[in-house]
């Protein structure tokens, strides 16, 4: 679709749900915890979106920063939006992480209201932050190792390129890994609360049996 001229965003964002939401359904199976990590992934795709949107804006990116975006323009008859497929990259980047995120958050919650139904969802969205912020923090690690990684070429060119700093990380190429992360791990960081809430409110309305004592 990107190829007639659909609009990039959309077409990633849509995709992104569509491609997400048999995945989930098939390996966790149809339940509260599923649903309540779909919903959550949903919104903080839009939040993750969002920050790509307006940092891309603040940063005056145009999406010419590699060969194959030029050779991209030059291949395609249909007019193509680059920073619109830069941002709709962003999201799909980040996707997976926030899958993990979300499923997470909507498990430990649940278990919890498990383990003692006269949590209210306040109580519940407390813990299940507790076990977030641990969570999240080895999940951005994670994240920005896979970025540094997979640009690791890009890292040791500008470094025996000899350009002064700022010069360099004026560099469009450059600029577009770094808000790449802080994007992507700012829209896990905010997966978190935004699953809890959700998961939360969903718990506390559940009938549920108290797990068995041992």
């Amino acid at each position: 679709r990107l190829v007639v001229g659909k609009e990039p965003v959309q077409v990633c964002v849509v995709g992104a749900l569509l491609a997400m939401t048999p995945s989930l359904y098939l390996t966790y199976g149809i339940n509260w915890k599923t649903h309540s990590a779909l919903m959550g992934l949903g919104v903080s795709l839009l939040v993750t979106g969002i920050l790509a949107a307006a940092s891309m804006d603040w940063g005056h990116m145009t999406g010419f920063s590699s060969d194959e975006a030029t050779f991209l323009v030059a291949a395609i008859d249909t007019p193509l939006d680059l920073r619109d497929l830069l941002l709709g990259g962003i999201i799909i980047s980040v996707l997976g992480v926030l899958d993990d995120v979300c499923i997470g958050q909507a498990s430990t919650i649940l278990e919890l209201r498990k383990a003692n139904p006269a949590l209210k969802w306040r109580n519940l969205f407390q813990r299940g932050m507790r076990v977030g912020r641990d969570h999240i923090a080895s999940v951005v690690n994670t994240l920005m190792m896979a970025y540094i990684g997979a640009a690791m070429p890009l890292f040791l060119l500008l470094f025996v390129s000899n350009t002064p700093m700022l010069q360099t990380l004026n560099r469009e190429l450059l600029a577009e890994e770094i808000v790449r992360t802080l994007v992507g791990s700012l829209g896990l960081i905010m997966a978190v609360p935004i699953t809890s809430v959700i998961a939360s409110l969903v718990a506390q309305n559940l009938e549920i049996e108290p797990l068995p004592r041992m």
